[in-house]
């Protein structure tokens, strides 16, 4: 069970020598758990097992069809949300007037979350990306 007594900071950060010094916190946390390829109780463990080990940076997206476990995963570790960095992103279909924003409120639903901390494009798509850009 996750308490909160856990750093903000990721274990080790990439400008230092150590687990010891801290990261700037205007920045991501420096480690985080990349989710693609993970799903159904391999999330749950995946996830459970980064916030014990104290990752608070997650990245998934709706192409990985894991945006839903990886809320559920956050939402148990009972952790506040501020000390969370999510980072989701827009598929390559969903890029576009109208689309970008409906696709990013469709992962916020999934995740159970009111913001996220980064929302990229997946792939860039020719003709697209500065509408999607735009839209963000």
């Amino acid at each position: 069970s996750l308490t909160n007594s856990h750093s903000l900071e990721a274990p080790i950060s990439s400008k230092s020598g150590g687990a010891s010094e801290k990261s700037d916190p205007k920045l991501p946390p420096s480690l985080g758990l990349g989710t693609w390829r993970l799903n159904g109780d391999k999330l749950k463990i995946a996830a459970e097992a980064a916030l014990e080990a104290g990752y608070r940076h997650f990245d998934t997206a709706p192409a990985y069809h894991n945006e839903r476990e990886l809320g559920e995963a956050l939402a148990a570790s009972g952790l506040p949300r501020g000390e969370l960095f999510v980072a989701s992103k827009v598929w390559n279909s969903d890029q576009g007037r109208g689309l970008t924003r409906r696709a990013c409120l469709a992962s916020l639903e999934k995740l159970g979350l009111d913001y996220l901390d980064l929302y990229l494009l997946h792939w860039p798509v020719s003709g697209r990306s500065l509408m999607c850009w735009e839209e963000m």
